[in-house]
């Protein structure tokens, strides 16, 4: 239920004297800026230092740590889930690698919370969203190639939500076989004013959480709710493909030809065709650049609405597309 979490402490007594690895910044001036001290270790990374305040002072900056909690109980090998009984071994663990600053394991505050769901879906399909999270107000989407595995994250500066294969990437960045396909949906409540909304203010509530199975669930279920429905009145597109059938050109057009349908496929050129025509008059691209550009877009609208019909093939089963929706979400809780 809880991956990846980031803590931090401003009451700490500075470890100077420890192995650390050190980076200093200048300002202009060529006077001290920053001057951090860090550890990144197979457990953890680890970060504290000086940092030059807006009145020109000297002030120690925040303590921060972050780990896998399913990791960190597994030795250093990442594991897909943990016992939720062995969550106490996590602060002694904490006691630990904390015990040289002083810091009180309960006062720790929660800066951001991976909060997931592991999603079983049949041999190499993997959950691809094009369109379903279209970008409005301040959320924007992401997509990116990282340890062979296509990610998706949907996001704003205060929560994200990231969808990718989790079985490839254990596979790739790990070399464990899990033995069955996993997609991995993962909302990230990335600051510490919208973990302590939900109760998620200190160590001692991860605890209790983790504990708590059902209500972190029910965190989990509202906060995916409010993204799926608001990308649900955009009349977003959901579909199931495979992932390892394409390259990134592929998915480059797939992306661009998706978005491009989203708004209107003619409309949508057109507005590329006039922001281009402005460029060109402008001197800043060629008219072969151009034309070239217009071709792309116009290929990749074709090459989108082949590979639809490709993907909607292979997602028959799903008769409607809630039913799709339904899989981000944990059934056994309201």
């Amino acid at each position: 239920m809880i991956d990846t979490i980031f803590l931090y402490s401003n009451d700490y007594k500075p470890d100077f004297e420890g192995d650390y690895e050190r980076k200093i910044i200048e300002d202009e001036k060529g006077e001290l800026k920053t001057e951090k001290y860090f550890r990144n270790t197979e457990l953890y990374n680890l970060e504290f230092g000086i940092e030059k305040t807006h009145r020109g002072s000297l002030e120690s900056s925040p303590l921060k740590i972050h780990f896998s909690i399913p990791k960190v109980l597994n030795n250093g090998v990442y594991n897909l889930d943990f016992n939720h009984s062995d969550i106490g071994e996590i602060r002694g663990f904490l006691n630990h690698t904390l015990k040289p600053f002083g810091v009180n394991t309960d006062k720790l505050k929660v800066g951001r919370v991976d909060i997931y769901k592991n999603i079983q879906v049949e041999p190499s399909y993997f959950i691809h969203m094009v369109g379903i999270f279209p970008h409005y107000h301040r959320y924007k989407k992401q997509s990116y190639f990282e340890n062979g595995v296509y990610n998706l994250t949907y996001m704003n500066k205060s929560k994200e939500l990231g969808l990718y294969d989790k079985t490839t990437e254990l596979k790739h960045k790990y070399r464990i076989d899990l033995g069955y396909p996993v997609v991995r949906s993962e909302l990230r409540l990335k600051k510490h004013k919208v973990c302590s909304d939900f109760g998620i203010d200190r160590f001692r509530d991860v605890e209790e959480l983790v504990k708590e199975e059902k209500t972190l669930k029910v965190v989990y279920n509202t906060q995916v709710g409010k993204i799926v429905k608001k990308a649900k009145a955009k009349k977003g597109v959901i579909s199931i493909m495979s992932i390892e059938d394409l390259d990134m050109k592929d998915i480059n057009s797939l992306l661009v030809g998706g978005f491009l349908a989203l708004i209107g496929e003619e409309e949508a050129l057109n507005i590329m065709e006039a922001g281009l025509k402005k460029k060109l008059e402008k001197g800043l691209i060629s008219r072969r650049t151009y034309f070239r550009w217009v071709d792309y877009y116009r290929r990749a609208i074709q090459e989108y609405r082949k590979m639809n019909e490709e993907i909607h093939k292979r997602s028959e089963k799903f008769k409607r597309i809630d039913e799709i929706y339904k899989l981000l979400f944990y059934e056994d809780v309201a």
